[in-house]
């Protein structure tokens, strides 16, 4: 992370939407948490039907109203009478307070589809500002070096960096930064719901996520190396490509055509290779992540259903935690991915901080404001250029009247 941290001036640069893209995130997240406490109520409350009519209960018996409701009517001052439920009606409270907690469970999600979109607005245009200021800042960079960069680096791996490099910087500012931070809100709001619930439970569920983080750190190792080589394969295939058509006239007059469709067809399996060694590290992920959420679901029924029949907690709050578990399923399978972004960017930054740093060998201070008014003269200058040493002056003198030109 060492070279992405040049880019923490863009982020202070556009800190306010980056705090607004935050506060999108953690209320979109609210709703997303709270959905699945929805279904639990609505299973507790058909569960307590179903051993009401297994029972054949005659008698009128009270449930609590679902905890939804209650917090609702809590939050406008007010509180709710148990339903009363016995077997002349049990049936079309069931159904009726059914459909009213299936509709705030969509209206909670649709709410935070909502701030979903909006949240992304907020990020990754943020990031689009950030890709345009990074491409005019090489851009002006390119325009301060002198000839002599450009005869010491090829004409391909330039353009790469402005063009490829710079898009994978950008899919960290956008992308990346936004499912870390809602991976981070997700798991705080998530892990602290569940533990106040049942905290062995929640210690069962959440127990084969270290060993997630564990193959990422190992894999992310792999992915840095090989993005290295893909990068720096692309910039050879770019060059070749750029010098064979800027040089087409020659290739064609000496007809080198297909030796150097020859060449490019070698390059282009050299690069083909590397490219696969890194989609098959990247194809690693996945089914690794699978794999740890199901044994995540797994382990949450087995243990929930052994304390639902020693009485600890309700069938609804087996079901609450599986959604638990589902809900965190994308944003940890993401952190694979969101590595890999890192890790590609963090090449790419590399490459293109290499050169920004690159001092140029002749610097204009733009001081000098003088009207030449007197004779030119120059008396046995020799210049070599520094990169071919080849020497194009060797004691050359020059005297130039005032108001007069030389022609050589």
């Amino acid at each position: 992370m060492k070279n992405l941290q040049y880019l923490n001036k863009y982020f202070w640069k556009y800190r306010g939407r980056l705090f607004m893209g935050f506060l999108l995130i953690v209320a979109g997240n609210i709703f997303a948490v709270y959905a699945p406490v929805v279904v639990r109520d609505g299973i507790d409350l058909l569960a307590d039907a179903l051993s009401m009519v297994q029972g054949h209960s005659e008698e009128i018996v009270k449930v609590e109203q679902p905890s939804t409701f209650r917090h609702l009517a809590s939050f406008f001052g007010s509180d709710l009478a148990p339903l009363e439920l016995h077997p002349g009606n049990y049936a079309d409270i069931i159904i009726r307070t059914g459909l009213l907690l299936a509709g705030l469970y969509l209206l909670m999600f649709l709410l935070k589809g909502i701030f979903l979109f909006y949240q992304r607005q907020a990020l990754i245009v943020m990031s689009r500002h950030m890709e345009f200021d990074l491409k005019n800042e090489i851009y002006d960079k390119y325009q301060e070096l002198d000839l002599t960069f450009y005869k010491q680096n090829r004409t391909g791996d330039l353009m790469n960096r402005i063009s490829e490099d710079v898009n994978r910087v950008r899919m960290y500012l956008g992308p990346a930064v936004m499912y870390t931070l809602n991976l981070i809100v997700l798991l705080v709001m998530s892990v602290v719901v569940m533990w106040k619930i049942d905290r062995e439970l929640t210690l069962y569920a959440l127990s084969p996520m270290p060993f997630m983080m564990i193959a990422i750190f190992y894999v992310s190792t792999l992915i840095n190396r090989r993005t290295d080589q893909v990068q720096t394969h692309q910039s050879r295939l770019s060059t070749m490509v750029q010098e064979s058509i800027s040089g087409i006239r020659i290739l064609k007059g000496f007809h080198r055509e297909k030796y150097f469709a020859g060449l490019f067809e070698k390059e282009s399996n050299h690069y083909k290779e590397k490219q696969l060694r890194l989609v098959k590290v990247d194809a690693f992920f996945m089914p690794v992540m699978v794999l740890l959420v199901g044994l995540s679901t797994l382990l949450t029924v087995f243990v929930g259903a052994h304390k639902v029949m020693q009485g600890e907690i309700s069938a609804g709050v087996i079901v609450q935690f599986v959604f638990y578990v589902n809900i965190l399923t994308w944003p940890f399978a993401i952190v694979g991915w969101v590595t890999i972004l890192i890790q590609k960017a963090e090449a790419s930054q590399a490459r293109i901080n290499e050169f920004l740093s690159t001092k140029p060998a002749i610097e204009n201070s733009g001081t000098l404001k003088k009207n030449l008014t007197d004779n030119i003269e120059f008396r046995n200058v020799t210049y070599t250029y520094s990169d071919s040493g080849i020497t194009a002056l060797d004691q050359v003198s020059i005297h130039i009247e005032s108001g007069k030109r030389w022609v050589l």
